[in-house]
């Protein structure tokens, strides 16, 4: 059989049927049909590994059964009449984590990858070193076989449950060889840092390392990793203490080793009912800019001296930051349009030029002939850091080609459920796989001259009804699972942009959420980064409250929304200094990208 979805799906049919071997192609892109044929006449030997779990039902995830569903007479509930409430019951249990840790028998275990050929995986050394915070394991690769090909070193990190209880093992570093001909060895090395598979404390918000014996897992896949050795953390260490960003709205069932059953809801509330929150809203309040030199102060003298940028902005009127602060439109597809998703507005008297911005992952998606490339998913199942480097600069370089600034992808949400209608855009249901290659991708784009843009800030893990979903999620899945996946792609590149998503976390909108946007992407992760909203995030969301948080781009925009903006300084709920700091944050970005 061959399986050409952008989705895992669940298996129990290829019992049914008797399906003695499986090829899952995946959203493979344009050169997809020749690819097939390539490995099916063994010319090319496959090497790809699984980037979830594969499931024989779907009903086996705890995340199936605390999604939207809905019964087969009821209508999807509209996105700004109706919210969605969304219990993220199975907490830090997503994905292998679930399986493994409950012993849930699979069809394919994440990790699941076979050749034309077989690979001896030999560890030679695995050490830990406290002080660095590093682990590092050292393996050879050796090609038993009779054909050439490629195979994935994999390694995962079983923690000690003497404080929190903690998933069985979790992924933590991988490697991939070059094309081994029979007989042909290689050593790699492997690390990565304790962060990774550290527990994140809630009771004192931290990020903790338990005492006791940590076994370290190694081999070609989940379900064939055997321990290669041990090291012990003597005493609890804490590795970082944080604030909290995302304060829980309720309390809730959670999935534990103890309870593995799912007992809450998913509910439906009218919007208009605003659903509370644990905590006040925190207030964004930048300093007013000061101009130190007078005169009109043009884009040309400002890239000949990036000195000038608070004079830049500080000189413009409100009525000319608020048009800033919003997207000039989208030209989509139609008969005279070019297919980019945006474009910043121009002030003309400062000379400025219009930066255009186009959808991602795959591609540039233009209007025009352009390069199809296998969809996120599939990128991730390569496991290789190098080739999502490749994808994400040639897409930048194309982008350079048709006048595209900035690349609204890559996009990295965790695959909490297989139904998400956004699946094949993002990457894995692990945090660690899925952020170092969207890093790599992100990389790739930004050394090709491209703006890359890191989305949807958090939990975007559902397409229907999104943007009123709600995820009521606890702060540890946050921490351990869907923060980790952005950070990890930080380390890796940091982003130009930062897209906010249409869900709202813990009862408000990411958006419109200061603690976010500001004590989070700002402070802990340290980001100049540019932030923007969602295409119609406003369509649910207060657009003031928004900007008012730090957030510089309603997109896709309109005259409308200016005028709002405009509206709401006269009134006194927005301050100038907030849309200066916030266009401020656009020019710096378009400077930075050579606009």
């Amino acid at each position: 059989a061959i399986i050409n979805t952008g989705y895992p799906i669940d298996m129990k049919w290829t019992e049914e049927y008797h399906i003695s071997s499986i090829l899952y192609t995946g959203f493979a892109g344009q050169s997809s049909g020749y690819a097939l044929m390539e490995i099916l006449d063994g010319r090319c030997n496959p090497s790809g590994k699984l980037p979830d779990t594969w499931m024989w039902d779907y009903y086996d995830a705890p995340a199936s059964r605390n999604f939207i569903n809905l019964k087969a007479q009821e209508a999807v509930p509209g996105e700004k009449d109706y919210g969605v409430l969304v219990y993220y019951e199975e907490d830090i249990y997503v994905g292998y984590r679930y399986f493994d840790s409950f012993d849930v028998d699979v069809a394919y275990s994440f990790g699941h990858g076979l050749s034309y050929t077989n690979f001896d995986i030999v560890p030679e050394n695995v050490s830990y070193d406290a002080v660095a915070h590093t682990l590092t394991a050292r393996v050879v690769v050796t090609n038993t076989g009779n054909a050439s090909g490629k195979e994935v070193v994999q390694l995962y990190v079983a923690a000690p449950e003497t404080g929190l209880e903690k998933p069985k093992r979790v992924f933590a570093a991988f490697e991939k060889t070059k094309e081994l001909a029979p007989g042909e060895s290689q050593r790699l090395t492997l690390v990565t840092e304790d962060s990774v598979f550290a527990s994140f404390d809630e009771d004192n918000l931290s990020y903790i390392m338990d005492a006791g014996v940590y076994r370290v897992y190694i081999g070609n896949s989940l379900a064939t990793s055997v321990v290669a050795d041990t090291f012990i953390v003597p005493e609890k260490e804490i590795l970082r203490a944080v604030e909290e960003i995302n304060p829980p709205m309720e309390k809730f069932h959670r999935i534990t080793k103890a309870d593995s059953s799912v007992k809450c809801e998913t509910r439906f509330v009218e919007l208009e009912n605003r659903i509370p929150t644990a905590a006040p809203r925190e207030k964004f309040e930048p300093k007013p800019l000061q101009r130190k030199i007078s005169g009109v102060v043009t884009y040309k003298q400002l890239k000949e001296d990036h000195n000038l940028l608070d004079d830049f902005v500080a000189q413009m009127t409100v009525q000319e930051l608020c048009t800033m602060n919003v997207c000039g439109g989208a030209n989509w597809y139609g008969p005279d349009q070019n297919g980019e998703a945006g474009k910043t507005n121009v002030i003309e008297k400062y000379e400025m030029p219009q930066m255009l911005v186009s959808d991602g992952n795959p591609g540039i998606n233009m209007k025009k002939p352009n390069i199809g490339f296998p969809c996120s998913t599939v990128e991730c199942a390569t496991f290789n850091k190098e080739l999502a480097y490749l994808v994400g600069h040639v897409i930048g370089e194309e982008s350079k080609e048709n006048n595209i600034g900035l690349n609204l992808g890559p996009a990295m949400n965790l695959h909490r459920n297989i139904l998400n209608g956004r699946h094949p855009e993002y990457y894995s249901e692990d945090p660690y796989l899925g952020g170092m290659m969207a890093g790599y991708h992100a990389k790739g784009l930004r050394d090709a001259g491209t703006g890359c843009t890191y989305k949807h800030l958090f939990c975007n893990n559902s397409d229907s009804s999104r943007k009123g979903s709600h995820s009521i999620v606890s702060t540890r899945a946050l921490r351990e699972l869907y923060y980790k996946i952005f950070e990890v792609a930080i380390s890796v590149q940091k982003p130009d942009a930062l897209m906010t998503g249409y869900n709202a976390v813990n009862g408000i909108y990411p958006a419109e959420d200061a603690r976010v946007l500001q004590k989070l992407i700002r402070g802990e992760w340290g980001l100049k980064s540019f932030i923007m909203t969602d295409w119609g995030t406003y369509d649910t969301v207060d657009p003031v409250e928004m900007v008012k948080a730090g957030n510089g781009w309603l997109t896709e925009g309109g005259e409308q929304y200016i005028a709002i903006l405009k509206e709401a300084v006269e009134a006194g709920r927005l301050s100038r200094a907030v849309l200066e700091s916030n266009v401020r944050d656009l020019i710096y970005m378009m400077i930075e990208l050579d606009i």
